[in-house]
């Protein structure tokens, strides 16, 4: 199964989502799936990639990835996007997401549990894990 772990993004807790999506993306990996890691803000640089299915093939994870205690402020997540963009959605992530099977959100807080992204994905009718955007009671 291709699997994009979503995670990273522009919340404050941003440091423990990388965290988690690294772990997630190792996991699955294990299990025999084709996950990859792609940071929700940051995004994917496809423009050396022929076919977007071929990203599955890595997981994507930075080696010896040491996330920090520090809460980012939104200049500091600002300054990490090389093209002085500040959207929600980086680049290729899209992209990403509609070749994938399935996209696991290991988001947190704001952005990732307020049901922006999963409105997003819906639209694009992407296949996601969790609840969906609209809180049902």
């Amino acid at each position: 199964m291709k699997i994009c772990v979503l995670a990273g993004g522009r919340s404050t807790e941003r440091n423990v989502s990388i965290s988690s999506g690294t772990r997630i993306t190792q996991a699955l990996r294990e299990a025999g799936h084709q996950a990859t890691f792609v940071d929700l803000f940051l995004g994917y640089d496809l423009s050396g990639v022929d076919d977007v299915n071929d990203v599955f093939a890595d997981a994507n994870l930075i080696d010896g990835l040491a996330i920090s205690d520090a809460v980012l402020t939104d200049d500091d997540i600002n300054a990490l996007r090389t093209d002085g963009s500040t959207e929600l959605f980086g680049p290729g992530v899209l992209e990403i997401a509609k070749a994938a099977d399935i996209v696991y959100l290991a988001l947190h807080g704001g952005d990732g549990e307020n049901g922006k992204v999963q409105a997003y994905l819906d639209l694009n009718n992407i296949r996601y894990t969790g609840s969906g955007a609209l809180r049902r009671g």
